[in-house]
């Protein structure tokens, strides 16, 4: 092992020539900068906290799913408001510019329009009247207003509102789950930081041991191999320690990918407290499941969208009934009125239909049963979902503090292991065996703490939680 520079000091290990100019500035830059540092005394600044939250709102920043699942709600907002239109009178102005082929010619008869004492026959003899081929111009204005197509158009708004429900709900469900992958990467941070936090504590008890060790054997009181089973302990922990610290690594890159970001942004966790607010019994967990759990919501609000979409379907035997108002103006006609006005009622009634209408009202009353029974099976699905969860939860918790109790008992034993050792009332064995122990009960806890976040996590996605 060789001796560690002193403070202070600049050790440079010999490169192979020919990096090139570009290389050798970027190292000269990197030396310079180190020599500075070293020199003035200061300490690097330790990297951000990035707290759980602002590790969600920035991956719900940047999610380009979350992004198209918003667009999503704003073009069923989009539907529901044209479907509100309908409401409103519609203006329809129609203007036919034409040539015409042939000539529109009108016959009178003489005397057609009566015979008169005083002016005699009108016309008084045959007349033909005629336009000539050339351009005509039309002009045609309506305004209707629907009378008892409110109804329907009520229902199809009621059907397009609980389409946008439903957008709104999956909008929910891929925020949740981006929630979901930052929260499993940043659960796996905390479990990698404690593995790594107890993977330095049992490398330090095994360079302390190895020194011990190591002055019994100058005093000739332990063996050789008594010292290089300590060393290997010694070795074994620091490839633990590096195992560790390259699973934080990769973890903090991971998630560095999810928030959209460099991968190489260091940063540092925050402690994770359990939520003060979370149902600690299955009832209320189900119960809150139920009320907030997008697979649920949508489930009922398909119940609703089937429900309209039935009662639409009924509504087809209604006739339409409207007031309409038409203005007719023949510009280039010179023998027919410049402006023609009509006010009335339009009414359009589709009697016989083959059946149509009667079959697809079974149609949808058929959907509306199905949809029925996956709202049932649905929530007896996240019923049972949350109630494994619990208990899994449960469990780990019970687990986890049982690996507490055991791994601060086994670091006590080494303690007094380590003292008796001094005093030589016990031996090497009996040493290096209490360390064993003790790193068996620190992997063993680390186990557990994995097991509690990860069931955590499982809890909180088959609730819905949308908190962090």
């Amino acid at each position: 092992m060789e001796p560690s520079a002193p403070a202070g000091t600049i050790q440079i290990s010999p490169r192979p020539s020919g990096r090139g100019p570009a290389r050798a500035g970027c190292f000269a830059s990197a030396l310079l900068a180190s020599w500075a540092t070293a020199a003035s005394g200061q300490t690097p600044p330790e990297p951000p906290v990035l707290s759980l939250g602002d590790a969600v709102s920035q991956a719900l920043a940047s999610n380009r799913a979350v992004a198209s699942a918003a667009l999503d709600v704003a073009r069923a907002e989009e539907k529901l408001a044209s479907a509100r239109s309908r409401r409103w009178p519609t203006l329809t102005l129609t203007l036919l510019a034409s040539r015409l082929l042939t000539r529109i010619d009108f016959e009178f008869g003489k005397g057609a329009f009566g015979d008169f004492p005083g002016t005699g026959p009108i016309p008084a003899e045959d007349t033909k009247v005629g336009t000539s081929r050339g351009f005509t111009t039309l002009g045609l204005g309506s305004l209707q207003f629907p009378l008892l197509q409110q109804y329907q158009i009520g229902l199809n708004v009621g059907l397009n509102s609980a389409a946008t429900e439903a957008a709104r709900e999956q909008l929910r469900e891929q925020r949740q789950a981006t929630v979901d992958q930052v929260r499993d990467v940043y659960y796996g941070i905390v479990q990698a930081e404690s593995a790594r936090t107890a993977a330095e504590e049992s490398l330090g008890h095994a360079r302390e041991i190895e020194r011990v060790v190591g002055e019994r054997l100058r005093a000739q009181k332990a063996l050789e191999v008594d010292h290089v089973e300590a060393q290997a302990r010694v070795a074994r922990a620091d490839a633990t320690v590096y195992s560790a610290r390259d699973t934080t690594t990769s973890q903090k890159e991971q998630l560095n990918l999810l928030l959209g970001r460099p991968i190489t942004t260091d940063f540092r966790i925050q402690p994770v407290p359990e939520p003060i607010s979370y149902p600690h019994d299955l009832a209320a967990a189900r119960a809150r499941a139920l009320e907030i759990h997008p697979a649920a919501r949508q489930a009922r609000l398909q119940i609703s969208q089937a429900e309209y979409a039935w009662r639409l379907s009924r509504a087809d035997y209604l006739p339409d009934v409207a007031l309409q108002a038409n203005y007719i103006s023949p510009y280039s006609v010179d023998f027919l009125p410049r402006n023609i006005y009509s006010v009335g009622l339009l009414f359009q009634w589709e009697i016989f239909d083959g059946g149509r209408r009667r079959h697809d009202a079974a149609e949808k009353a058929h959907a509306l049963e199905q949809a029925k029974l996956a709202d049932s099976e649905r929530e007896n699905s996240i019923v049972v979902d949350v109630g494994i969860r619990f208990r899994r939860l449960e469990q780990a918790r019970r687990e986890l503090a049982a690996s507490e109790l055991e791994r601060s008992s086994r670091r006590e034993r080494l303690r007094i292991s380590k003292d008796r050792y001094r005093a030589e009332i016990i031996t090497t064995d009996d040493l290096l065996r209490a360390q064993a122990e003790l790193a068996d009960a620190e992997r063993q806890y680390v186990a557990a703490l994995s097991g509690f976040w990860t069931a955590r996590a499982d809890l909180e996605r088959a609730v819905g939680e949308e908190t962090w």
